[in-house]
């Protein structure tokens, strides 16, 4: 059997194997691996098991990926789709302003002018979809 690395959550290595053996990146042997499950080579019971690529501690946590720091890293956000969902939060926006500008528009007891409501409305849901857009050139973050 080949070499495989084993990847922490963060998709740092952490440990790699050979065989039916599990080595820590210092190269001191650490598990003994049987029928999928992880035994310290201490001794005592079985203290990780394998599931569809992933390792997972008894209590049925995830704590390694095998040998695929990919499948762990969040996916950047698309920006085709960033600015879908932006343009249609601007629109919503400005249909929201002018509802707002027509409701209150013609109301003579309000606490505020309706142009500063209407005027706050747009400018709220502008930056939020700017804020969106934008999204997809910051960093995502980890787990």
């Amino acid at each position: 059997m080949a070499t495989r690395w084993l990847y922490t959550v963060a998709g740092q290595p952490a440990y790699y194997q050979e065989g039916e053996y599990i080595y820590s990146k210092s190269g001191t042997c650490e598990f003994a691996v049987s029928n999928g499950w992880w035994y310290p080579i201490k001794g005592g019971a079985g203290a990780y098991y394998e599931s569809n690529g992933w390792i997972y501690t008894s209590d049925g946590k995830s704590a390694f990926n095998l040998g695929d720091a990919d499948k762990i890293r969040p996916l950047k956000a698309s920006p085709l789709r960033a600015f879908i969902v932006a343009f249609i939060v601007f629109s919503l926006t400005c249909g929201i302003s002018i509802l707002v500008l027509g409701r209150f528009g013609m109301s003579d007891n309000q606490s505020r002018p309706p142009s500063t409501a209407a005027e706050t409305t747009f400018t709220v849901g502008t930056l939020t979809a700017f804020a969106i857009a934008a999204s997809h050139w910051l960093p995502q973050p980890g787990w």
